[in-house]
């Protein structure tokens, strides 16, 4: 972007301002595309320890098929807003 709008005002691109601004945003991502940092500021729903991951599948099958069993009242009352 910086460039084309460089070259449609004729003005030299500035290759050391380029070469900044890109190891800038490669640091940046680079130090918050971790797992840790994901969850950290709560963008996911947090980490499942590998070794307890069949025991919360299955948890979270059972939660599915309950769902499906269970038959809901219909709201007759609205909807209360705060």
């Amino acid at each position: 972007m910086y460039e084309n709008k460089q070259k449609a005002n004729n003005k030299p691109i500035d290759e050391p301002f380029l070469a900044k601004q890109t190891d800038d945003i490669l640091k940046y991502y680079s130090s918050v595309s971790s797992a840790l940092y994901c969850t950290s500021v709560v963008w996911d729903e947090g980490i499942i320890d590998p070794r307890k991951s069949r025991r919360l599948l299955s948890e979270l099958i059972d939660i599915v098929v309950r769902g499906r069993e269970t038959k809901l009242d219909p709201n007759t009352f609205g909807v209360a807003r705060i």
